[in-house]
């Protein structure tokens, strides 16, 4: 038997990067997964294509976290067309530099929308289909919640706000036997940082990075993740309430910010 055998995951942030590898490890261990792409829905085909190909269940959605009709839209179609809602994984979000003396007001709502808005509104419109289930909520935070790093104070702000919510929202649904908690991952190899893993530009600050990383590794892969993911949706992580699962191969341990290493201009 299956780990997620019969359970209905709704995933936000599921077409690309980590949230692909989510989708597709919980379609592994059972689950029904609804794959949601922010806008084109064709992204999320694609995902449940290749579940479909490996024989298991997927059906694809797409909507803007970042505007609550959609969200509470999307939540009521996914429950109507899958029969309920037992896990929820709030894996969207978005980066962008904020450098202070010249961050857009625009572009603090885009990531404020989408990293915190959109995570508290998607567990808001599927909290009784949540209370139901005694289903399983996890967040997407960072190991920049810890961080203090120049430019991106904006995108570490919305990811240490997501650390509070994990316990506010287990105090309110705890008692509804809902486990609500938090993955924080660090320096991951997706697409949304691969300029930053791979331009010259960067290439001292990545050095000076890799060398204070307790870990062999300079960076995870998405399937770590995942996996850290299906551990706290499953039954084996029914004693934690409220809490994260960091994993940013020991970085937050042995990181000491160098003066100037970090500056305006770099293109993340």
């Amino acid at each position: 038997m299956t780990k997620l055998q019969g359970k209905v995951a709704l995933v936000t942030g599921g077409s690309d990067g980590i949230g692909r590898c989510v989708c597709q490890t919980l379609a592994r261990e059972g689950a029904h997964v609804a794959v949601v792409a922010s806008r084109d829905i064709r992204k999320a085909q694609s995902v449940v294509d290749d579940i479909a190909q490996n024989g298991g269940n997927a059906r694809a959605y797409a909507a803007n976290i970042a505007e609550v009709s959609a969200v509470r839209g999307l939540v009521e179609a996914v429950a109507k067309d899958l029969g309920g809602i037992d896990i929820v994984v709030c894996a969207a979000g978005v980066l962008g530099t904020t450098p202070v003396g010249a961050t857009e007001e625009a572009e603090y709502d885009r990531i404020m929308d989408v990293n915190v808005k959109g995570a508290y509104f998607t567990v808001d419109a599927a909290a009784s289909y949540l209370k139901a289930a005694a289903g399983k909520v996890v967040l997407f935070s960072s190991s920049a919640a810890w961080l203090g790093s120049s430019p991106n104070h904006v995108y570490g702000m919305s990811k240490a706000a997501l650390l509070y919510l994990v316990k506010s929202f287990t105090a309110e649904l705890g008692p509804h036997n809902v486990n609500v908690n938090a993955v924080a991952p660090g320096m991951t190899e997706t697409a949304m940082n691969e300029t930053y893993r791979t331009s010259a530009q960067t290439k001292s600050v990545r050095d000076y990075e890799w060398d204070h990383t307790p870990s062999s590794r300079p960076w995870s892969e998405p399937q770590d993740i995942a996996n850290g993911v299906l551990f706290l949706v499953s039954d084996e992580s029914r004693a934690m309430q409220g809490t994260h699962l960091l994993m940013d191969e020991g970085r937050v341990c042995n990181f000491w910010p160098v003066r100037g290493a970090m500056v305006e201009d770099i293109e993340l």
